[in-house]
């Protein structure tokens, strides 16, 4: 296998193959191995120290509280079914490495974290299938405005930058990526793209895919683009929200199951997990400061707790297929969207958080309370009273100790990668607040 690998490589003339991996501050991180090594056989071994784990997306120092130390070596074992060549960058492919320790499966991975999960849900006999939802903002490279002043849905956004639209569009076709919508959103040269769900594995490693091509076509262009939550106070928010189906013996059980019974569903009860967890699961969703800049109400961006039907306000959104809207259907739900989570979290870990959210639901069986078919916003603290409806935490720090305190939800992971994650969000919620607005968006603009 590893020999025709090699084989191919060269005779796709690749120079440099960038072995990838993603922290627990979502920096993507590679090694580059050149050609040379390619001929040498072996598993193109590259190494990281198990401290890589313990960095802030502050800067590149361990976190001081962090269990991941500059002590004990991780090597980077290529996936191959995540190996593409890029066509945006001649000479270079990229595969994703998973981290293992002495041949062992290393525990603090978030990519293997992610294949546990899906372990603990498959006990129940039902799979999940995902996509993220990228809303990201083009700057101009040299100035660093926007490149665009267009609005929602402007076709002259298209007519501006249909070129960079196009290649972008091939270029993720390419890698592999089911392409399906493209639209201005309301941010000054912000654009969502949207790509075809799929397994939640290969959803998360298309994630890295998507941020990595969007950034080295944009800077082709003369473009910076980044995927911030909140780059611009008066602008809207990038968000990343993720929509999400439960399938069993190949049926949507959405569709099929879900609110058709006097009693909750396997279906229900995972939603109600995810929505009763979400105070803790938003460590690993929403998890940087600037992301709480986003998070407002009448925003679209999930701020409180409640699920409802096409309610694009609820942090839950429960989505309803075309043909329900038909005269005389009736009502089906086809799957959710989860609104509260950004392009700042760590795709592995915001979706082993939503399905281990949902496998503590299917647990309990947990039933839904009724939906909110209206802006929760607009609704009198008394209301949101007798309806149960909470207000989502409005700080970082506040979301680390729902995380802490939640030993359900926290009881699934590693101690050492439990630790680690604690201390990166504490770091950089210390470290961030600190600054002003513009200093932290000038700081974390080229992470994300």
């Amino acid at each position: 296998m590893e020999k025709m690998i090699r084989l191919l490589l060269r005779a796709a003339d690749i120079v440099f193959m960038n072995i990838l991996w993603c922290d627990y501050a979502n920096i993507i991180r590679g090694k580059a191995i050149h050609r040379n090594l390619f001929e040498q056989g072996g598993s193109f071994p590259v190494s990281i120290s198990k401290a890589q784990l313990g960095v802030s997306a502050c800067g590149d120092y361990v976190v001081p509280e962090s269990p991941c130390i500059p002590v004990g070596e991780i090597f980077l074992k290529p996936d191959w079914n995540t190996l593409r060549v890029l066509p945006y960058l001649p000479g270079y492919a990229s595969v994703y490495g998973e981290m293992t320790q002495w041949g062992q499966e290393e525990s603090i991975d978030p990519r293997r974290f992610l294949k546990n999960a899906l372990k603990e849900l498959s006990q129940y006999g039902i799979s999940i299938k995902a996509a993220f939802e990228n809303e990201f903002t083009l700057l101009n490279k040299v100035t660093g405005e926007p490149i665009d002043k267009t609005l929602f849905a402007s076709p002259s956004a298209i007519m501006e930058n249909g070129p960079f639209i196009a290649r972008l569009g091939d270029a993720l076709e390419m890698q592999g990526l089911e392409v399906e919508r493209f639209y201005s959103e309301s941010g000054f040269g912000q654009y969502e793209l949207t790509t075809r769900y799929s397994d939640a594995l290969e959803a998360a490693d298309n994630q890295i895919l998507f941020r990595q091509t969007v950034h080295g076509l944009s800077a082709q262009f003369g473009y910076a683009a980044t995927f911030l939550p909140k780059y611009a106070q008066e602008q809207a928010g990038n968000g990343c929200h993720v929509h999400f189906s439960l399938w069993k013996e190949n049926r949507n059980l959405f569709r099929d199951a879900f609110g058709k019974n006097n009693h909750p569903d396997l279906s229900e009860s995972f939603v109600a997990g995810v929505l009763e967890n979400l105070p803790s699961l938003m460590a690993l969703t929403v998890p940087s400061p600037n992301s709480f800049h986003r998070l407002k109400p009448h925003c679209w961006s999930g701020a409180f707790q409640c699920w409802g039907v096409d309610n694009r306000e609820a942090a839950l959104r429960a989505i309803t297929p075309p043909e329900s809207h038909c005269a005389g259907a009736k009502q089906n739900i086809d799957h959710f969207e989860l609104k509260t989570c950004d392009a700042s979290s760590n795709p592995y870990l915001a979706l082993s958080g939503l399905i281990l959210c949902g496998v503590l639901g299917i647990k309990k069986g947990l039933a839904l309370p009724p939906p909110c078919q209206k802006d929760p916003g607009s609704s009198t603290a008394e209301e949101l009273a007798r309806l149960k409806i909470a207000r989502l935490p409005l700080n970082l720090l506040e979301c680390v100790r729902a995380f802490e305190s939640n030993s359900d939800f926290n009881g699934f992971f590693h101690p050492m990668m439990k630790e680690a994650i604690i201390a990166v969000r504490k770091e950089e919620y210390r470290k961030l607040n600190a600054l002003s607005f513009e200093e932290q968006t000038a700081l974390l603009k080229d992470r994300y």
